[in-house]
């Protein structure tokens, strides 16, 4: 097994790690996710529009499990905890 340089991380290590932390481009479709059902005139779309607004901070700021939290729970506002969308992000 191949190695990078001397703390003996191997390509599986980073396999692993890839696969099991969110990405910015993970957050960033939950993100567009949660912003397509805003203005669905959803009875709490202002705690959804709050919500989006912190998973778009956590995002800026790089913290981007955070960001598809916010994201998730913007569209449990949106459109509910049973439909696709909410579903696919929360996977």
């Amino acid at each position: 097994m191949q190695t990078m340089n001397r703390y003996r991380i191997t390509y599986k290590d980073i396999r692993h790690a890839l696969a099991v932390t969110p990405t910015y481009t993970s957050a960033n479709d939950a993100i567009i996710l949660a912003r397509k059902h805003i203005g669905n005139n959803a009875t709490m779309e202002s705690s959804a529009r709050v919500c989006l607004a912190d998973a778009i901070h956590q995002y800026d700021k790089g913290q981007y499990d955070a960001a598809i939290m916010w994201a998730a729970k913007s569209l449990s506002y949106s459109v509910g905890i049973f439909h696709a969308d909410y579903r696919k992000v929360k996977s």
